[in-house]
């Protein structure tokens, strides 16, 4: 007989299942009954830094528009009028995520780069 002490909780125990290459490696279950990749996970992130890539790109081409364009201080109320901007893009797309729809940040993007540019030109 086992004293209480040295009995185990089995409940809280994982077993380990190991999966060869022909079972199905790679597939994780999804808590919505997807079921998704490792490739597919990465290709996912790899698609988020290629977006994020081309935004980050416009946005320095549009403050160095407006650094040879306007001068100095019309970059500076550029990078003024984006980082307002972004920050209201963020708030929405993370109200967005709040109310269980899923946020399109492009829109927040193109939004904040026409509304600064307005902004600068008609202060310039």
């Amino acid at each position: 007989m086992q004293s209480s002490s040295s009995k185990r909780d089995d409940s809280d125990v994982i077993d380990v299942e190991v999966v060869g290459q022909e079972e199905n490696a790679g597939w994780r279950q999804e808590g919505s009954g997807q079921r998704s990749t490792y490739v597919h996970m990465t290709s996912s992130i790899a698609q988020a830094n290629r977006d994020r890539s081309i935004s980050t790109f416009v946005t320095f081409f549009l403050l160095f528009f407006c650094l040879f364009r306007w001068g100095f201080l019309a970059g500076l109320g550029f990078c003024f009028f984006m980082a307002i901007g972004t920050g209201l893009g963020i708030w929405h797309n993370m109200r967005c995520v709040l109310e269980g729809r899923r946020p399109e940040p492009w829109t927040a993007r193109i939004a904040t780069w026409t509304v600064s540019m307005a902004l600068v030109a008609w202060l310039a």
